[in-house]
């Protein structure tokens, strides 16, 4: 998700969705222009499981990604 969108404010998007324990276990991304130190930290306690600035490298992106990946052999 973003920080900043036109509906909801992504800190209350990340806030919704850790309300409901069916989505608790689901990873947040976030992906936002907004570089600051308090951004970072807030996402973070809200539950966010990663923070990506924009422009971000899509390699960056992949590896976010990845790290919640459950690969089956």
């Amino acid at each position: 998700t973003d920080l900043e969108m036109p509906e909801m404010h992504g800190f209350e998007l990340i806030a919704k969705i850790r309300e409901n324990k069916a989505y608790e276990n689901l990873p947040i991304i976030i992906l936002t222009g907004r570089a600051g130190m308090k951004d970072r930290q807030k996402s973070e306690s809200l539950g966010a499981n990663s923070f990506l600035v924009k422009p971000f490298k899509e390699t960056d992106l992949l590896k976010s990604i990845s790290d919640f990946v459950v690969r089956e052999k």
